[in-house]
């Protein structure tokens, strides 16, 4: 997996940072050095000898070093933020400046997202390189993400991540890169089928679906989003997050054939999980978070299945829990190259929650 690109998800807010430098930034660094020094020894010569006519003979050899060193050092040492909240997307580059890279726009002009490739030919050789577009809500399409890298997969996967951040659903689009037509003809992962309630009419927490309400410790909530998550060894969970009178609250719930276990949860954000030892390359059996002890206790891998991408099949997730003697829970997940990382607390089984069904 590539290191240019890390993507994480915290707080409901999508955070991406990309590392411009690659390869061709060393080739580039070395031919500047031969090209500027070239031109430092010209003007060198031309002005000890004064010789004003071979001041002005390589001005348009000038400009073009001038131009690519600015560039070679944008691949040295620039580094593109990419934030994607509730109402914003915005694009950031630097140290160095980026002409017409910085982008600030509200997500819901956004109706698609999809990657460009683009080809160049040198002396027979054909280089290609990737970037993001997207189309606007009123139909024209406009860059995204302006850098264009080698690597088509970082480009693909910065576009997932935000179209799942943004709720949208992938969709073909003329001119889009498409690495091979064997992926979009492979079987659809579709979700399993729940079981209705045995009584229609008490419906327990884990039949609640989008647009349905839960009742938690005396008080109304509207469920706004609901993800399935299908884990190899057969069990399926929810993840329900909620809307209401103390604000949001996210519920994770274990599904069982009698009581479904259901914890309140809370994503961490990315200081708080950069402080843990969890790394999806090499998850620890055991951690200490202060004085408490974590211990691995389940590691499943499966997918899940956002609401809104549910007709284009599932995610591929794998995921990691660690429990304590008398602390809440860590449930880590990885998915897509992002990791994120949920605290949760169980609830009581004598707690109210009551499920009404929409409609």
């Amino acid at each position: 997996m590539s290191t240019q690109l890390h993507i994480q998800k915290h707080g409901g807010v999508l955070e991406a940072t990309y590392r411009w430098r690659n390869p061709t930034a060393y080739f580039l660094a070395f031919f500047c050095l031969f090209w500027d020094g070239f031109l430092i020894l010209w003007y060198s010569l031309a002005i000890s000898e004064g010789d004003s006519a071979a001041l002005l003979f390589p001005l348009i050899h000038v400009a073009v070093g001038i131009g690519l060193t600015y560039y070679t050092l944008c691949l040295l040492f620039n580094t593109s933020e990419i934030r994607v909240d509730r109402s914003r997307l915005t694009i950031e580059h630097g140290p160095f400046p980026w002409w017409g890279g910085d982008l600030d726009i509200p997500v819901d002009s956004i109706q698609q997202l999809f990657v460009k490739e683009q080809r160049r030919s040198n002396k027979g050789r054909v280089n290609y390189s990737y970037g993001i577009r997207i189309v606007r809500t009123n139909g024209q399409a406009a860059t995204l993400f302006n850098i264009f890298t080698p690597n088509s997969e970082d480009m693909r996967r910065l576009e997932r991540a935000i179209e799942e951040q943004l709720r949208i659903a992938d969709q073909p689009v003329p001119g889009e890169f498409r690495p091979d037509s064997a992926s979009d003809s492979s079987p659809v992962v579709v979700p399993r089928r729940i079981e209705p309630p045995a009584i229609p009419h008490q419906p327990h927490i884990g039949h609640a679906r989008r647009e349905d309400f839960v009742t938690l410790r005396g008080k109304d909530y509207a469920v706004v989003q609901h993800i399935q998550f299908d884990w190899n060894n057969g069990r399926t969970d929810l993840l329900l997050h909620l809307s209401g009178p103390t604000g949001e609250i996210a519920l994770y719930i274990e599904r069982s054939a009698t009581t479904p276990r259901v914890y309140e949860s809370r994503q961490l954000d990315a200081g708080e999980q950069a402080r843990l030892p969890l790394t999806p390359e090499a998850p620890p059996e055991t951690f200490d978070n202060g004085e408490d002890a974590y211990r691995l206790t389940i590691h499943s891998r499966g997918y899940f299945f956002p609401e809104h991408l549910r007709q284009q099949g599932g995610i591929s997730v794998e995921q990691w829990v660690y429990v304590a003697e008398s602390a809440p829970r860590f449930r880590f997940v990885h998915y897509q190259g992002m990791t994120e990382l949920y605290i949760e607390a169980a609830l009581e089984p004598t707690t109210d929650i009551r499920v009404l069904k929409a409609g």
